[in-house]
């Protein structure tokens, strides 16, 4: 069977990236009109009244889980099949967040280099030790964190008093401690039930997850031919570019 042009793909990508957003936008007129019922129905009282407005917070729940839902499979869909469209002149770059950082472990092994270890040698045992500190992570059963309150909301963090955290911080040092802390950070906030590395489209300058409009922009520029000294221009891109 042919395979499918890149052109197809890139089609079939646009239509299915403008349907999502058609969507978030219906879903964004749904809590919209929820909101108004609320208003309107703000003169019910008593027992009635605390009922409908559970109702309508579980309402807006639901809508908001759904619009999240949506909006991440629009930009997934954008990562595995436009990769190209994302990089550093754009500002967007496709960042695995829960992936432990190397190179922490490599300076250290360097450091500790005898002459009797090459430095492929060096650079494959902290590969070694890398990977092992990747796959304890995706272990389930390996919970090195610990819930805190502050102002009045309670969260998750890295527990770092945790054995296995403070035997690493004592043999390898502050940074590759760091490295392995920033991954579990990621996991827990981005895939805390699979505990496996995520890509997502990140604003480089802005250390962040990069919204679904910013995406389109970068897009835009890099399908919409440049225009030449002299031509008159209407505006200026401000969702993409450095």
């Amino acid at each position: 069977m042919a395979q499918p042009s890149s052109s197809t793909n890139r089609n079939g990508c646009s239509f299915a990236l403008h349907r999502a957003c058609l969507e978030l936008q219906g879903a964004a007129t749904n809590i919209i009109k929820v909101i108004e019922q609320e208003k309107n129905g703000s003169e019910a009282a008593g027992k009635e009244q605390s009922e409908y407005q559970e109702s309508i917070i579980n309402a807006l729940t639901v809508e908001n889980f759904q619009l999240k839902e949506e909006n991440g499979a629009a930009k997934n869909k954008l990562i595995s099949n436009l990769p190209e469209y994302f990089g550093d002149e754009y500002g967007i770059e496709i960042k695995l967040l829960g992936e432990i950082d190397i190179s922490p472990f490599i300076s250290i092994f360097t450091r500790r280099q005898t002459a009797k270890l090459s430095n492929d040698s060096t650079i494959m045992k902290a590969t070694e030790m890398c990977t092992r500190w990747q796959e304890k992570i995706k272990n389930p059963a390996w919970s090195p964190f610990k819930k805190v309150t502050s102002g009045g909301i309670q969260k998750e963090i890295v527990n770092d008093d945790d054995a296995e955290l403070k035997k690493l911080r004592k043999e390898m040092g502050i940074s590759v401690f760091k490295a392995v802390k920033k991954a579990l950070e990621e996991i827990n906030e981005h895939n805390s039930s699979g505990r496996y590395p995520v890509a997502k489209l990140w604003k480089v300058e802005e250390n962040r997850e990069a919204r679904l409009e910013e995406m389109m922009q970068c897009m835009l520029e890099k399908t919409t031919p440049k225009r030449r000294k002299g031509d008159n221009t209407d505006g200026q891109n401000a969702g993409c570019t450095k």
